[in-house]
């Protein structure tokens, strides 16, 4: 889920520096990376309490007049990502720049 994106990131770049230096499943984890791993733990507790409602449409007898598509994405040496969306209403105007 899209939502979760900047805690699972945090878990890939660390799994991906492992595999980097070769690191097998049966290796023990020594200086930094348990640091890292047992705070990654700790804070994946906290997401047992993360709601998420969803709502794609208002219950209403107004039909949405427009409807956009949005998109983004980002990258930085260590990863990238991506989102779109739906949006839809009354009076949508674009907030491009030209």
């Amino acid at each position: 889920m899209g939502l979760l994106t900047s805690f699972t990131i945090n878990m890939k770049i660390p799994f991906q520096s492992l595999c980097t230096m070769g690191a097998d499943w049966e290796d023990k984890l020594e200086g930094k990376p348990p640091v890292r791993w047992h705070s990654l733990a700790y804070d994946l507790r906290a997401l047992k309490d993360v709601r998420v409602p969803r709502c794609y449409f208002r219950f209403t007898n107004e039909q949405p007049v427009n409807h956009q598509i949005q998109g983004f994405c980002d990258a930085s040496d260590n990863a990238f990502v991506t989102a779109v969306s739906l949006r839809g209403g009354q009076n949508l105007r674009s907030r491009s720049q030209p």
